[in-house]
């Protein structure tokens, strides 16, 4: 009688933790959102990624976000500042893409719709904190 009622409660949980709807895995709410970018290889906004002598170039990241959402798909938007050759101009990437995950860790993968796009990287989820790697570099995102 336990074996019955046991095959039928595992039955049961099996069944309530599919989703019929194209076979997408829902993501909890708990990690969707709006993650905001805090720093990049430990250093505060706004920070220095590129700083070359020849040529006179300075890029520098002043704000960023990635938006995860429950149907596995994801956007991120940096905001740059360069200035080269004395000139300063500003401009933002926006790129958008899909996303799996497994546990707390995120591969994002973004579509290559934009000339700026097409980049994979990962992250990690603790709690609020969003850590990525994005080209090899650590961003910690807050929501």
């Amino acid at each position: 009688m336990r074996i019955a009622a046991l095959t039928a409660l595992v039955g049961t949980l099996c069944l309530a933790a599919c989703d019929d709807t194209n076979d997408v895995l829902l993501i909890p709410l708990a990690r969707t959102g709006t993650f905001v970018l805090q720093t990049v290889d430990g250093n505060t906004l706004p920070v220095v990624v590129v700083d070359s002598v020849s040529p006179p170039l300075r890029i520098e990241v002043l704000s960023g976000a990635i938006t995860i959402t429950t149907t596995n798909v994801f956007s991120d938007v940096t905001t740059f500042r360069q200035t080269r050759a004395g000139v300063v101009t500003t401009r933002t990437v926006s790129c958008t893409g899909t996303f799996t995950v497994v546990g707390n860790d995120f591969t994002f993968v973004e579509a290559v719709a934009a000339p700026d796009c097409g980049r994979t990287f990962t992250g990690r989820l603790s709690g609020n904190t969003l850590v990525a790697s994005v080209l090899g570099v650590p961003a910690v995102f807050l929501k």
